[in-house]
């Protein structure tokens, strides 16, 4: 039941992120937003959901995973129902960035209760697969059923859909999750210094979304730059002090380190390509909602086949040579993506690349938890989500700006380059191990 309650509310998360990106044309005409005042509807999400998974991460350690799941999970409803209430833009953009505040505290308590649920090995592997299975196929679900509520019921479906499952997750949590037998660490001063780490996440996150949006790209790199020295600032300072926030020394762990450089390329490559094909379906060849939804299936059904493969893959070769594997399947398919002009075409592309983000998301994982003690599962969770989110943003922003300026070719064949070079990494930087 744990595992049901887990996937079901990872499934949840990624739902509502393709479900409004579907919505979004409808919301800019029944509010009355600008052509790229709507994006913002994305935008803040995004940027509060990356800005504060590091913080939400570490706040499982010192709180316990299921206090935080539960908060965070009647903010992400309570954000829910009042964004789908909202009668002004503003207001359904600012629920927006506070369901993404809700889901940086449910992301990392949810890989972090399953890795502290199962004991590092195979069996922990599989459940790891399930969960990116679990994500895929509510990447694909949200995109299918964007499209019919957007058209049946109008764009406010989509938001107060999240209500009742947010309450039955929340029941079930507080039925089947264990309280921490542990001693709570209660957060002190240190956590004030976290502000300023947040901030600077918030800045490099909302640089790459603007340089997206098309602003001038000096003034894109200077928020980047500006979020990367606040960063800098929160880390040299929270190491000086006496029980710091972050335990950077897990970092000290090769797989961990290399996993996390690896998410943010390869993982970043492979949610940047979900945004592409979007624009691709809808803007290029004129898809309704509806329709772009269902090409988005296929794509879900893959990444599901491929994720729940993968841990027998790692088990007999090691996480390695699938990790490798995995990137180079997912450059075979960008490439082909770069080239393609056929819906047909276009379509086997995208399953290409997700058989090969399926074994790279999900090994990623497997890799990035390994040798992690419990009382440090919530911080790399949520440094995982965070490479992911941070990567994802800046390879939308670069991908994007391409295809606006050339065509997608140009874009598609950027990110082959990304990922081989992501192949070449994880050879150089990851340990192998088989488990048994």
């Amino acid at each position: 039941m744990v595992m049901v309650l887990l996937c079901g509310t990872q499934l949840l998360l990624l739902l509502d992120f393709s479900i409004v990106n579907l919505a979004l044309p409808d919301m800019r005409h029944a509010l009355g937003f600008s052509t790229s005042g709507v994006q913002w509807v994305a935008s803040a999400y995004a940027v509060t959901f990356g800005g504060f998974l590091l913080l939400g991460g570490r706040m499982v350690d010192l709180l316990g995973g299921r206090r935080l799941l539960v908060v965070g999970l009647v903010v992400f409803g309570a954000a829910s129902l009042a964004g789908g209430c909202a009668p002004v833009p503003v207001v359904l953009v600012a629920m927006r960035a506070v369901q993404g505040i809700g889901a940086a505290l449910i992301a990392p308590a949810v890989l972090a209760l399953l890795t502290m649920a199962f004991p590092e090995g195979s069996q922990r592997n599989r459940m790891i697969g399930w969960f990116v299975a679990a994500s895929a196929s509510g990447f694909g679900l949200g995109a299918l059923l964007g499209g019919v509520l957007t058209e049946g019921f109008g764009w406010r479906a989509v938001l107060l859909v999240n209500v009742p499952l947010v309450a039955v997750a929340v029941i079930v949590a507080l039925r089947v999750l264990v309280a921490p037998q542990r001693r709570v660490r209660r957060p002190g001063a240190e956590v004030l210094g976290a502000v300023l780490g947040i901030v600077g996440l918030i800045l490099v996150i909302y640089g790459f979304t603007v340089l997206e949006s098309g602003v001038k790209a000096l003034s894109a790199v200077g928020l980047v730059g500006l979020g990367c020295g606040c960063v800098g600032v929160f880390l040299a300072v929270d190491r000086r002090l006496r029980r710091p926030l972050l335990p950077l020394r897990v970092l000290r762990l090769r797989n961990v380190a290399a996993a996390n450089v690896i998410g943010l390329f390869g993982n970043g490559v492979f949610g940047a390509t979900t945004s592409l094909l979007s624009l691709e379906l809808q803007d290029s060849s004129g898809l309704t909602p509806l329709v772009a939804g269902l090409c988005f299936v296929p794509f879900g059904v893959a990444v599901a086949v491929s994720a729940t493969t993968t841990p027998r893959l790692v088990a007999r070769y090691g996480a390695k040579r699938v990790l490798v594997s995995g990137a180079i399947v997912m450059a075979a398919g960008t490439a082909f993506l770069s080239q393609a002009n056929a819906w047909a075409a276009l379509m086997s592309g995208v399953v290409v690349v997700a058989v090969g983000g399926g074994a790279v998301y999900t090994s990623v994982t497997i890799t990035g938890t390994e040798g992690v003690p419990d009382e440090h599962q919530g911080f790399v969770s949520g440094l995982l989500n965070m490479t992911t989110q941070v990567g994802t943003a800046l390879c939308v922003a670069v991908l994007v700006t391409l295809a606006g300026q050339d065509t997608s070719g140009t874009a598609f064949g950027v990110a082959t380059a990304v990922l081989a070079a992501v192949a070449a990494l994880a050879a150089v930087a990851v340990r192998s191990h088989r488990w048994s």
